[in-house]
C-alpha cells in the first residue's frame, strides 16, 4: 500500500525450518507448516486492489539452519515443500490443484531419488491427534494413502490391532501405530500417555490463550500427554502474553485427590518465564474453593508444581500467575512475560 516492491516470505506457512509433520520427531524450531499450506498460499493479499497488486513481486521460502547440522536434514526439511512452493510461485492460480499435485508426489519422488536428494514422506505419514470423548481421551489416526492401520497398545507384546476409529486410551504407556504397507519411507508413530483423574474431564479457561499457542484449548492441559521436547512440539502448550493461566477441573463426581501437579515450562531467551505463583483450590460444589497449602517447584526448564495435601473434591482450580513485565537485564525486558503450561494432572 506504500508503493514498496515486496517479495513475500510470510512465517505461516513459508518458513520450511518449521515442522511439516505434527508428529515431527527430529529437532526443529516449532511450529507446523504443512506441504498442503504451503501449496495453498496465495501470494496477493485479497486486500489490495489491482494497482497495489503490481507491488507483489513474487513470493520465497525460507530455511534457517540453526536446528539443521547436516545436509541430510537440510534436504527433509526442504523437499517436497519446496516443490509446493515452486507451482504456488510460478502456476496461474487458476490452474492450482492440490489433488493433482499430490497425485503426481510419487513421480516427484523418483525425480528426487535420482537427484539422490533426501525427502520427507510426512505428508503420507500417519497423522495423530488427541481427542475428548465421554470424559476420556480417544487417540485418531489418519493416513493419506488410503492404507490400512494397525496400532499397538502398552504391554500387548506387539499384538497389531486393526485401526477402525478413534482409539480408547484405557491404560498408560507408548502407543505404537503404523500403515501395514511400505510406501517410500513410512514409518512408525508412538504416543506416550499418561493417564490420571484429570485426563478428559471437563475443563474450563478464564482467560484465552494466546492464538499462536493456542493448542486444543483447555483440552492440551488434561490430554494425558505431556511434553519432554519443549519447544519442538510447542503445539503441546497454551501460552499467555501477559495474562494468567486460570482454569477448573470437573471430575464429574466426589474423589479422593492424593496430589495434584501443574506441568510448566521456562526459555528466558524466548522470553517464556516461570509463573511468579502458583496456587491449587478444590471445592465440592464450584461455588466455594479451599486453597491447599505448601506446593513444592522442581525441575529446570520443564518445571512441575506439587501439591500433596490429600482431600476429597470434584472441582479443581489451578491458577498460575504471569510474570507479568519482563525485568530489565532478562530477554525480552520491558515487554509481557510468556507464561506457557503444558499438563496438569491429578491422582
Amino acid at each position: 500500500k506504500q508503493k514498496h516492491n515486496v517479495i513475500m516470505t510470510p512465517e505461516d506457512p513459508l518458513y520450511l525450518n518449521l515442522s511439516q509433520s505434527k508428529n515431527e520427531d527430529s529437532v526443529t524450531q516449532g511450529g507446523y507448516n504443512s506441504l498442503e499450506k504451503v501449496y495453498a498460499f496465495d501470494a496477493i493479499p485479497k486486500e489490495l486492489d489491482a494497482e497495489e497488486q503490481k507491488y507483489i513481486l513474487g513470493l520465497q521460502g525460507e530455511m534457517w539452519t540453526e536446528y539443521i547440522s547436516n545436509s541430510y536434514k537440510l534436504e527433509y526439511m526442504l523437499f517436497p515443500r519446496m516443490s509446493a512452493i515452486a507451482e504456488a510461485a510460478w502456476t496461474n492460480p487458476l490452474n492450482k490443484n492440490f489433488d493433482r499435485f499430490k497425485n503426481n508426489l510419487p513421480q516427484i519422488f523418483k525425480r528426487y531419488e535420482l537427484w539422490k536428494v533426501n525427502y520427507s514422506t510426512a505428508y503420507f505419514d500417519i497423522q495423530s491427534s488427541v481427542i475428548p470423548e465421554n470424559d476420556q481421551i480417544t487417540w485418531k489416526l489418519e493416513t493419506k494413502n488410503n492404507s490400512r492401520i494397525v496400532y499397538v497398545k502398552p504391554g500387548d507384546s506387539g499384538k497389531l490391532y486393526d485401526y477402525q476409529g478413534p482409539v480408547l486410551i484405557d491404560r498408560s504407556g507408548k502407543w505404537s501405530a503404523t500403515v501395514s504397507d511400505s510406501f517410500g519411507k513410512l514409518k512408525w508413530i508412538t504416543q506416550h500417555f499418561l493417564l490420571n483423574k484429570a485426563a478428559g474431564k471437563k475443563i474450563r479457561l478464564v482467560n484465552s490463550p494466546n492464538q499462536k499457542y493456542a493448542g486444543e484449548g483447555g483440552f492440551t492441559l488434561i490430554d494425558g500427554v505431556q511434553n519432554i521436547t519443549g519447544m519442538l512440539h510447542s503445539s503441546q502448550f497454551l501460552g499467555f502474553i501477559g495474562t494468567d493461566l486460570e482454569a477448573t477441573i470437573d471430575l464429574g463426581e466426589m474423589m479422593q485427590v492424593d496430589s495434584i501437579r501443574l506441568h510448566c515450562f521456562e526459555q528466558q531467551p524466548s522470553w517464556i518465564y516461570a509463573p511468579s505463583s502458583v496456587e491449587f483450590s478444590t471445592s465440592v460444589d464450584s461455588l466455594t474453593f479451599s486453597v491447599l497449602p505448601d506446593i513444592q517447584k522442581t525441575g529446570v526448564k520443564q518445571l512441575i508444581y506439587t501439591s500433596k495435601t490429600k482431600c476429597s473434591a470434584r472441582f479443581i482450580r489451578i491458577k498460575a500467575v504471569n510474570n507479568g513485565i519482563i525485568s530489565k537485564g532478562l530477554p525480552g525486558a520491558g515487554g509481557k512475560a510468556w507464561l506457557f503450561s503444558d499438563e496438569l494432572e491429578i491422582y
